[in-house]
């Protein structure tokens, strides 16, 4: 004995099964996206490279932002940090209530956040190639810290051959 639908019934269900096979392929797209955005197990598949341009030999790991921890108890430790990202971030420890850091180098200066009484972090603040001096201003004092960023060897893809 087979039952026979009714009309609403199979209309609920041919929607149910588009919307189920919608949901399906947009998350394949995604999915897809995202192995072709961060991963490298299908990257190769989906780009090329242009042929007069060669392609980049610095991994991500050149590119990581370094973040510098400071300690304003320790005045003799200062640091020279050398990096080839753009922006550096600061972890302060031991300093009290900080006013500002800011770089010396390029004027920008980082947004500060507290994590303790004692403890601070900063946002990105941006690195100029070269020697960038940092300054951690409290009461009055500057605790100074040098990074260098190194140019790229690699060329730039984005300028014009």
């Amino acid at each position: 004995m087979t039952q026979k639908w009714s009309p609403e019934k199979k209309a609920l269900f041919q929607i149910t099964m588009w919307t189920v096979s919608i949901i399906v392929v947009l998350t394949l797209f995604n999915f897809l996206f995202v192995l072709h955005t961060v991963g490298p197990g299908l990257h190769a598949f989906f780009s090329r490279n242009i042929a007069s341009v060669p392609k980049a030999e610095l991994t991500a790991e050149d590119f990581k932002t370094p973040v510098v921890h400071v300690n304003c108890d320790d005045r003799k430790n200062y640091k020279q940090i050398v990096t080839k990202a753009p922006t550096a971030r600061i972890k302060i420890i031991g300093c009290g209530d900080i006013e500002s850091i800011t770089n010396r180098t390029n004027k920008n200066q980082a947004d500060l956040f507290p994590l303790s009484k004692k403890e601070w972090t900063s946002d990105f603040i941006f690195l100029s190639p070269g020697v960038n001096q940092l300054a951690v201003q409290r009461a009055g004092e500057d605790y100074l810290i040098e990074i260098t960023r190194e140019k790229d060897q690699a060329k730039d893809q984005n300028t014009a051959l």
